[in-house]
C-alpha cells in the first residue's frame, strides 16, 4: 500500500489537524517517520483485528484522517466491501479522498465531514462496524460519541477502538512547542524537531 503521509497535498485550504498530520508528525526526520509509521500499522491492525471485518460489510471509521484505518480494512477485505470515512476535518477528507483515487478504491467509499460528537449524516444502524484510533481523547463529549456510535451500528455490530494514555503529556509538549514558535526572540530553536518527534508518540 502506498503512504498516506506525504506524497499527496491535500487539494484544499489545511487545517490545524491536517498539517499535523501530513507534514509536522515527525518533525522533519526522516529516520524517525519510519519508526512512527510502524507502531502506528501494529495499532492499526489491532483495530482490525478486533473488528472481525468480512465481505459485505459496511465500516465506518470515525477519524479517519489520512485513512489509515480504512485503506487497511479495504486492502485486507475482499469484495463487496465498503468503508464509510468520517472526520471532522475537511482537508483530511479531500487528501484521503485524493489517495482512494490513487490506491483504486474510490468506488468503495464515501467522506463524511462530522464531528464524532453527532456522526451527522450517518444513519441509524446503517453500518457493521465502526473503528477509530485516537479520536475519542480528543473529543469534548464521550459519552455524546459513545451514544452515536452505538446509533449508527447495526445490531450486533461492533466497535473496534484504539486511544492514546498519554494524552496529558501530548497537550502539554504541544502547548510547549506553540509557545516556543511563538517566542520572537528564538523563532528556530532546535529543540522544535526534538518535541514534535516527542509529540508523534
Amino acid at each position: 500500500m502506498p503512504s498516506m503521509t506525504n506524497h499527496i497535498d491535500p487539494p484544499v485550504e489545511s487545517d490545524l489537524w491536517s498539517d499535523w498530520l501530513l507534514r509536522r508528525r515527525h518533525g522533519g526526520d526522516p529516520g524517525y517517520e519510519r519508526i512512527v509509521r510502524s507502531r502506528v500499522l501494529e495499532y492499526r491492525d489491532r483495530v482490525l483485528d478486533g473488528a472481525r471485518l468480512a465481505p459485505g460489510m459496511t465500516l465506518l471509521d470515525v477519524g479517519a484522517g489520512e485513512g489509515l484505518i480504512s485503506f487497511g480494512a479495504l486492502q485486507r477485505i475482499g469484495q463487496p466491501f465498503f468503508v464509510i470515512l468520517a472526520d471532522i476535518s475537511a482537508p483530511m477528507l479531500a487528501h484521503a479522498e485524493h489517495v482512494s483515487m490513487e490506491i483504486g478504491v474510490r468506488d468503495r467509499c464515501s467522506f463524511v465531514q462530522t464531528a464524532a460528537e453527532t456522526l451527522a449524516g450517518i444513519a441509524d444502524e446503517s453500518v457493521d462496524a465502526l473503528t477509530s484510533r485516537a479520536v475519542l481523547a480528543y473529543v469534548e463529549d464521550k459519552t455524546a460519541a459513545a451514544r452515536n456510535f452505538l446509533r449508527v451500528l447495526k445490531p450486533g455490530g461492533r466497535l473496534s477502538l484504539c486511544e492514546p494514555i498519554d494524552l496529558d503529556a501530548a497537550v502539554q509538549l504541544a502547548a510547549l512547542t506553540n509557545f516556543l514558535r511563538s517566542e520572537p526572540a528564538n523563532p528556530n530553536t532546535p529543540y522544535l524537531a526534538l518535541l514534535q518527534r516527542c509529540r508523534a508518540l
